[in-house]
């Protein structure tokens, strides 16, 4: 926005395009990233459960066993996910 003195005299603010970017890319949203998730995210999560299988475990807490062993199998799924989607990619760029 830029102050300009309209022919009455007054000055106000107006809108003016934006001068044409020379980097086509400057102008546009932030590019998503295609990259899988970190498979350490899925072996951190098994961990986590692990450990709270054993504390549940130990104070025979059932749920909180329960709990331990749901977190130990999303934290499996994300690390084989992650892993099959990082080979999937890594199969795009050899060569043929």
């Amino acid at each position: 926005m830029t102050d300009v003195e309209a022919p009455d005299g007054e000055v106000g603010p107006t809108l003016e395009p934006a001068p044409p970017s020379p980097d086509p890319e400057k102008g546009r949203a932030a590019k998503v990233k295609k990259e899988p998730p970190d498979p350490v995210i899925g072996i951190g999560l098994v961990v986590l459960g692990v450990l709270i299988m054993g504390i549940g475990g130990a104070a025979t807490l059932h749920y909180v066993f329960n709990a331990g062993t749901a977190i130990t199998i999303v934290g499996a799924l994300v690390f084989v996910i992650s892993v099959a989607m990082s080979s999937l990619g890594d199969r795009k760029l050899r060569p043929q």
